[in-house]
């Protein structure tokens, strides 16, 4: 079993017909999942993720965007075998959104491509594994074709990385 409290990233959408093109600021929280281990085919499943989405288009009035999904799936599979590193391809789904105080439950955002991952321990203690993660590949967001590309780490490794290039202290 897999468990992460927090992913957060920084994700760019792009799409050559609509004027939908944005970048995104999401974070995921308390993500859950199985790996087979003779496969290396991982499931997981997170209860919550918040999207801030800018849309980048002149002609859109209102350009910001903040949701929730509820229902977010992830299905991969990692062609190395290697508990450090992943390289593969990936597909996830988000739907059940919270958009204006309103729960919509006809949209859906789909996306599939390869995934790079490294995973690390970011203290000594084996207690706290961190990553860097990176994805690039097909995005359907409510039947609009997109082209997705996005960098995503474990929030401790950001917090901890703010606080240590931050000058608050932390050294050791």
């Amino acid at each position: 079993m897999d468990f992460n409290i927090a992913d957060t990233g920084f994700g760019v959408s792009y799409s050559s017909n609509y004027d939908d093109n944005n970048i995104e600021l999401f974070i995921e929280l308390l993500s859950f999942g199985f790996i087979h281990k003779n496969t290396n085919i991982g499931v997981s499943v997170s209860p919550f993720k918040y999207w801030y989405i800018n849309l980048w288009d002149d002609s859109v009035i209102e350009n910001e965007i903040q949701k929730i999904s509820f229902l977010n799936i992830k299905i991969d599979w990692n062609t190395i075998d290697n508990k450090k590193l992943f390289f593969g391809p990936f597909f996830n789904i988000n739907y059940i959104f919270l958009e204006n105080s309103e729960i919509i439950w006809n949209n859906y955002v789909f996306t599939a491509g390869l995934r790079f991952k490294w995973v690390f321990n970011l203290f000594n203690n084996n207690i706290f594994y961190s990553f860097l993660s990176s994805e690039i590949g097909y995005r359907n967001v409510n039947g609009i074709n997109k082209l997705h590309f996005n960098i995503s780490m474990d929030l401790i490794l950001l917090l901890y990385g703010l606080a240590y290039n931050g000058g608050y202290g932390i050294k050791n």
